[in-house]
């Protein structure tokens, strides 16, 4: 069964970090590992790479409680307001964190609903531009993924993982 005070405690201690970690991984992206930029990058590629990196530095710092990150995402544009539904299988006995980042200047909100599409509790947390939720379900099947994209003027990129162990 997970922690839940201590792992939500642990993600949102974390989160504090998330600003600095950014600005790492933004610079590390913007010279493609070879110190020279081959072409300027658009605005649609950095916001999908900041969505992409911040979902993979959570998975990352869960791994440090002994969590696994999934290799596959979801990656899409969501509109202000808007929502997505992402199908996800997951097996009983198994603790899950759903991670989602969607850059910096945008909000998003993740909610797991089983097959009749009733939420199921878990621990939760979302703030700049970042979401998580963890859960530990009672019976192996399918269950759904809602990301759920805040107010806004345009689309904006979302990216959508998981950690399990």
């Amino acid at each position: 069964m997970m922690q839940s005070k201590q792992g939500i405690a642990w993600v949102a201690w974390t989160a504090g970090l998330m600003g600095w970690v950014f600005f790492l991984t933004g610079v590390c992206a913007q010279d493609g590992g070879g110190g020279r930029p081959d072409r300027e990058k658009t605005a649609a590629e950095e916001a999908a790479i900041e969505a992409r990196s911040s979902v993979l530095i959570l998975g990352r710092l869960l791994g440090a409680c002994g969590f696994i990150s999934r290799e596959s995402y979801w990656l899409g544009k969501i509109g202000p307001g808007a929502s997505v539904i992402v199908p996800v299988h997951l097996y009983r006995g198994n603790d899950y964190y759903f991670l989602a980042g969607a850059g910096s200047k945008s909000a998003v909100k993740l909610t797991l609903l089983d097959s009749s599409g009733n939420p199921i509790d878990g621990d939760a947390a979302s703030g700049h531009g970042r979401s998580v939720v963890g859960v530990s379900v009672k019976s192996s099947g399918g269950y759904f993924l809602r990301v759920e994209a805040g107010p806004g003027k345009e689309k904006s990129y979302c990216c959508v993982s998981y950690a399990y162990r």
